[in-house]
């Protein structure tokens, strides 16, 4: 009898956790996004050139460096998005974050 306890416990558990993941991932199919138009413009650019490992003796400078280039790197993504795709895109995001 006390393995069935354990199991109903472990199963109890695990629902605690499937359950909100479950709805999690419904809302963020019903919101109103093309993975395809974020593709579409980040095709257009190349990939940020990684960081020097050297940097990560002051890892400040590395994290910095970094943040720059991805965040140029972005801009320049989102400026080739049309308007509404990137309004979609931030409707998105916002809905993942909460």
């Amino acid at each position: 009898m006390p393995h069935v306890i354990a199991w109903c416990g472990f199963l109890g558990a695990w629902l605690l956790v499937a359950g909100p993941l479950d709805q999690a991932v419904r809302e963020l199919e019903d919101q109103d996004f093309e993975h395809e138009a974020i593709t579409r413009a980040a095709s257009q650019f190349e990939d940020p050139p990684q960081v020097s490992g050297w940097w990560l003796v002051i890892p400040p400078v590395w994290y910095a460096i970094r943040q720059n280039r991805d965040g140029e790197y972005k801009h320049r993504v989102a400026a080739a998005m049309d308007e509404e795709d990137v309004r979609a895109f931030l409707s998105y995001r916002d809905a993942a974050d909460a």
